[in-house]
């Protein structure tokens, strides 16, 4: 029976040979909820770092395209706007032409747009490529609908303000999964800590030391990368931090 739970594992990494032991000898499939947890909790930390920095930038490009577009009135599936003439929408950062909305017939198609534009929107269609595919959607005659670009902005800038909820998971998994198939390598390392120290572990035990024995490793990323701190060999360090642990614990396990 497990002798220390995952939040205690957290910190007594750290330091304990006896939770080394414990894991080695009482941990099951429980570790691999033990890396979920504690990946969880650094992302959740690093959400109140990155969402901010997300929601600046993304505040900042809306407020730089919004004024560039048009109010549209869509009526019977044929859209128009205040002038009969091309608005061009620029990207802020290069001022190249991304996008056109032209109901007054002047670009029938996407090919006779500037170069680099990569969505036309005339009277009656929606073009936009997508990578080297074109695809072209026609308006339906039942569509009525008003664009307000200030209302679209304001609604999109709450729904970017929402991006972890979709971010969170995402991260998490992949993190899960590289951390997975970290511990299958490391734990090769480990059968040659075993080889050297004497200790009796097999392959499956040494891999479940190798999840627990990167959570030193995983936590200063963690801090690091919330205060913005990099530095050449970062990764260098994070596998010898890790190598360190894991001799610790197959050592902590050797009587």
């Amino acid at each position: 029976m497990k002798e220390y739970g995952c939040f205690q594992a957290m910190y007594m990494s750290f330091y304990s040979r006896r939770l080394y032991r414990d894991v080695a000898k009482n941990w099951g499939i429980g570790v691999v909820f033990y890396l979920f947890v504690l990946l969880a909790l650094c992302w959740i930390a690093m959400m109140f770092k990155i969402q901010p920095v997300i929601n600046t930038s993304f505040k900042s490009f809306a407020n730089q395209i919004a004024p560039q577009v048009p109010e549209i009135t869509i009526v019977n599936g044929i859209a128009s706007t205040p002038e009969k003439k091309p608005y061009f929408i620029k990207d802020p950062d290069k001022n190249t032409v991304f996008a056109i909305i032209d109901t007054s017939g002047q670009y029938k198609d996407i090919s006779s747009a500037p170069q680099g534009t990569v969505l036309l929107m005339t009277s009656t269609t929606l073009t936009f490529v997508d990578k080297s595919d074109t695809r072209i959607v026609k308006f339906p005659t039942t569509l009525n609908m008003d664009i307000k670009p200030e209302v679209v902005k304001t609604k999109m800038i709450h729904f970017v303000g929402w991006g972890w909820v979709l971010i969170l998971p995402f991260m998490i998994l992949v993190s899960l999964i590289y951390r997975l198939i970290q511990a299958l390598i490391y734990a090769v390392f480990g059968l040659i800590f075993v080889a050297t120290t004497g200790a009796r572990l097999t392959y499956g035990e040494t891999v479940k030391l190798s999840m627990i024995a990167v959570t030193p490793a995983i936590i200063l990323g963690t801090v690091l990368s919330w205060f913005d701190i990099a530095f050449h060999f970062q990764m260098l360090l994070y596998f010898v931090l890790a190598m360190v642990y894991l001799f610790f614990a197959v050592k902590s396990n050797k009587n």
